[in-house]
């Protein structure tokens, strides 16, 4: 079976905002986790599921002048705001490609680096993507992913908001996706071939408890005709919700996105997966 995405966000101009949220509240752990493999400075990298491309950016930024980005997307609108954000941040060395993961990797020329982040989650048969994704890695290349797992920091906050998030994690599993899949991605990586896999959690987290309070106010948006279709929650609940954290003071309570797993995995030298 091949591997196949359903995301279950929107991709207009309010989750444009939303994505720069989550960006600031990961973008200095997800830097720091590629300086630290070591990348040449004149690497290729694959950015599989870019969104609106401001991880691809920054990852294009720290390998000028000589290292490429290759970033994909399968939403054309997205694609759309990644360019104009390239362009924006004057950065050149980045190519933007609309097609799907599945689509992209089998047959793609090698690459030193493959990065994804908050991606292979909404992904059926995950599995078989790791494969391909060791297969386009050049030796001893690098598969770096970020996976979200099913925790989070919550003091004081709206009991709704539990109820919330246990929906949408029920939502991705619904979909086809796995929302524990940040625990799982290292038996993964090894099951394939990779070498030297590590993993490491962190929580994400906002300067501004204000930005959190929108950011769930606009993803409950984005998905609640899903969330009715699936049954997860009541019309009740998603309007009880939104009440809730549209109105409850965000400075009295200490909230992370999803904590996240970052995993690191080296394909050797020499040698095939088993």
């Amino acid at each position: 079976m091949s591997a196949h995405m359903n995301y279950p966000l929107a991709t207009d101009d309010l989750a444009c905002k939303r994505y720069r949220y989550l960006n600031d509240a990961m973008s200095d752990r997800t830097r720091a986790c590629l300086r630290a493999c070591h990348i040449k400075p004149d690497a290729t990298v694959l950015e599989l599921g870019c969104g609106i491309g401001l991880s691809a950016i920054e990852i294009a930024q720290d390998i000028v002048p000589h290292g490429h980005v290759i970033a994909i997307d399968q939403s054309e609108s997205q694609i759309s705001f990644a360019k104009e954000h390239a362009r924006a941040a004057g950065v050149s060395n980045i190519s933007f490609i609309t097609s799907s993961i599945e689509g992209y990797l089998p047959g793609c020329d090698p690459v030193d680096v493959i990065h994804s982040r908050y991606v292979l989650s909404y992904i059926s048969e995950v599995s078989s993507l790791i494969a391909s994704a060791y297969d386009a890695l050049k030796p001893e290349g690098v598969l770096v992913t970020e996976e979200m797992i099913d925790q989070m920091i919550m003091k004081n906050a709206p009991d709704c908001f539990l109820v919330l998030m246990r929906a949408f994690s029920q939502l991705i599993a619904c979909l086809g996706g796995d929302p524990r899949l940040g625990e799982k991605a290292k038996a993964y990586y090894e099951q394939v071939g990779f070498e030297r896999v590590l993993s490491m959690s962190y929580y994400p987290m906002s300067a501004d408890p204000k930005d959190y309070q929108w950011a769930w106010c606009q993803m409950l948006d984005e998905s609640a005709l899903l969330l009715l279709e699936h049954r997860l929650v009541s019309k009740e609940q998603l309007e009880e919700s939104r009440q809730a954290l549209a109105s409850y003071d965000p400075s009295s309570c200490t909230l992370s996105w999803f904590c996240t797993q970052q995993t690191i995995g080296y394909k050797p030298t020499i040698g095939n997966p088993p």
